[in-house]
């Protein structure tokens, strides 16, 4: 699984995930947490870049999922 979180999102605090993720021992848990776009702010706005960067990390040859 992977989340995309922003630090400024003001319903979901980026340190509730951090904190949550502290306590998960799966190594298939993954969070990338990017410095803005609020509440889902960044896939609307940039679309092509958001997938993109989803598509990225379950590469199987180069992405952090495939490894």
């Amino acid at each position: 699984m992977l989340i995309v979180q922003a630090a400024d999102d003001m319903l979901a605090p980026a340190q509730d995930l951090a904190d949550l993720l502290a306590t998960v021992h799966n190594e298939n848990v993954a969070a990338i947490v990017l410095p803005s776009g609020g509440h889902i702010g960044f896939g609307p706005y940039a679309p092509a870049w958001y997938y993109s960067l989803i598509l990225d990390y379950f590469d199987a040859s180069g992405g952090a999922a495939g490894r």
